[in-house]
């Protein structure tokens, strides 16, 4: 027999991860695959529990059978002093037959935390107005630009280097949080695609996609594999119009080239450009590739190494025609305008898709998000008129000044999402 751990009204929380959760009385929900030894399941659990109040003490946890299949495990009090948690285990528990009952357990850092977002008009017309205040300590990654939606991660590993994380959604008219089936990649780029409202991670190690719905699906990677039989196949996409993948794949870690795979997937065609890029490092001691698909579908935006140095070049990749177009240098893969017609590259601006200046902005900002109609981006808690250059500061409320970071546009294009996280107990 088996048997799960689950923090109640939290499915994010389970068996498997070492989450950091927000200190508060706890229930956990632990089900097993059949029916139990009430008695000897019941002190194991008991017995085995740590970081929270002695069982002796009259605010002791105390566990309520919902039926053979299930109990509940109530913690009225925790405290989330630095490195605290609170670890359950089913080591001596037996079910009806006297036999043992495995479970992975679960062990759960206790940290302090909050998560707000805003949504601030541009230009200083009218105020900053709150659509999301939530005590736990999560992340907020991304808004819908209808603000019906905000898309938040909380890590899936404490205090480790793991990039993993449990998505979640909070929606804004109910106040529930939504979490996702899966882990995630958080390592590389997020990604909402608003047609289908799916949000899309880009991982190191994980390419992902967490549907409205809460699924979690995975990915690209194996696609390839199987086409190519192996290599380390990093910065899968998708295009904007579903209908083709593409990645780079090395013959092995030690590989300094890589081979650009585009995989049309109602012909079942393969593409491989051969050594077409070359990674470099990502600021984390870790190699890097950025690849990103134009909105339709036609172009692949790429950076690569240059040279012998650390100098980085950005290329545009028509793949019908073949053509490849060098747009920029010293810069990393950003992001393509709405109609495709422009890019912004991190280190360098705004260029056209054949490579011509249109706006210089050299100040190392990876993030940069475009307005619906293309023509503003938002860098930080700056709007910048790309035809201009004129950059409007933001008028953000006193408890986000130094601390918020953007979001994304709100579809109206007259306000945008700004996001704020704080942790405490780390």
């Amino acid at each position: 027999m088996t048997a799960t751990v689950a923090l109640l009204d939290d499915p994010g929380v389970r068996s498997g991860f070492l989450p950091a959760i927000a200190p508060r009385p706890l229930t956990l929900v632990i089900r097993f695959t059949g029916p139990v030894d009430r008695v000897t399941t019941q002190e194991a659990i008991l017995q085995n529990l740590k970081g929270a109040p002695d069982p002796t003490d009259p605010a002791a946890p105390r566990i309520e059978w919902q039926d053979e299949t299930e109990a509940r495990l109530r913690i009225p009090d925790v405290d989330a002093r630095p490195g605290a948690y609170v670890e359950i285990s089913l080591d001596g528990a037996r079910d009806r037959d006297g036999l043992p009952i495995k479970s992975a357990g679960l062990r759960m850092a206790l940290v302090k935390g909050r998560a707000a977002v805003w949504r601030v008009p541009v230009g200083g017309n009218g105020s900053a107005a709150k659509v999301m205040d939530v005590y736990e300590p999560l992340t907020p990654l991304a808004a819908r630009p209808d603000g019906s939606r905000i898309y938040l991660a909380r890590p899936a590993y404490h205090g480790g280097n793991s990039p993993l994380g449990i998505p979640y959604m909070y929606d804004t008219a109910s106040g529930r949080l939504i979490a996702g089936a899966d882990a995630v990649d958080l390592s590389g780029q997020v990604v909402l695609d608003p047609a289908s409202n799916d949000i899309f991670f880009h991982g190191t190690s994980l390419f992902s996609r967490f549907t409205p719905d809460g699924r979690v699906l995975h990915d690209q990677k194996g696609v390839f594999n199987s086409l190519r039989g192996g290599g380390p196949i990093l910065a899968p996409r998708v295009s904007g119009d579903g209908q083709r993948l593409s990645a780079l794949l090395l013959q092995s870690e030690a590989d300094d080239s890589a081979d650009l795979l585009i995989y049309d997937i109602g012909k079942r065609k393969l593409a491989t450009y051969f050594d077409i890029a070359r990674p470099h490092d990502n600021g984390a001691g870790g190699r890097h590739f950025g690849l990103e698909w134009s909105p339709d579908g036609r172009h692949l935006l790429f950076d690569t190494k240059a040279g012998t140095g650390d100098a980085v070049e950005c290329y545009v990749l028509d793949v019908v025609s073949d053509q490849k177009v060098r747009i920029g240098s010293g810069c990393r893969v950003g992001s393509w305008s709405p109609t495709g017609d422009r890019v912004w590259l991190a280190g360098t601006g705004v260029v056209t898709a054949d490579g011509k200046a249109v706006l210089q902005a050299t100040d190392g900002t990876e993030r940069a998000f475009w307005s619906p109609d293309g023509a503003r981006l938002l860098i930080g808690d700056t709007v910048w008129e790309i035809a201009t250059g004129r950059k409007t500061r933001l008028s953000l409320p006193a408890e986000a000044m130094g601390k918020a970071y953007p979001l994304g546009w709100a579809a109206d294009g007259r306000s945008v999402f700004i996001g704020f996280t704080e942790r405490e107990g780390d």
